[in-house]
């Protein structure tokens, strides 16, 4: 059974926040805390259990009564959405930062 959407919200939320210091930092290997708050229920499941808490796909995929395949595929649009709110371009193998400098 999924989590219900209201429960889903309101613990996904409180599940991220004690993440928040390491999350906010600038670009730099973190990404913003709003980004993260900004993904969908159970894309931030995902992205924090088996990111963050480094649970296997298995045990994501149990506890989250899904199939690994949508661990999987759920993660990677998390993971687009996050790298896409950092705002990175790639011009000949260089990164530049949009709005920097």
């Amino acid at each position: 059974m999924k989590p219900r959407p209201r429960v889903a919200h309101s613990y996904a939320s409180a599940i991220v926040l004690p993440y928040g210091a390491q999350l906010s930092t600038p670009p730099g290997g973190h990404f913003e805390l709003e980004a993260i708050l900004a993904l969908e229920d159970f894309e931030r499941f995902v992205f924090v259990m088996s990111v963050l808490d480094h649970y296997s796909e298995q045990d994501c995929a149990l506890f989250l009564d899904c199939s690994v395949l949508e661990i999987l595929e759920t993660r990677t649009r998390a993971l687009e959405k996050l790298i896409d709110s950092l705002h990175i371009t790639f011009v000949d193998n260089e990164v530049f930062m949009q709005g920097t400098k």
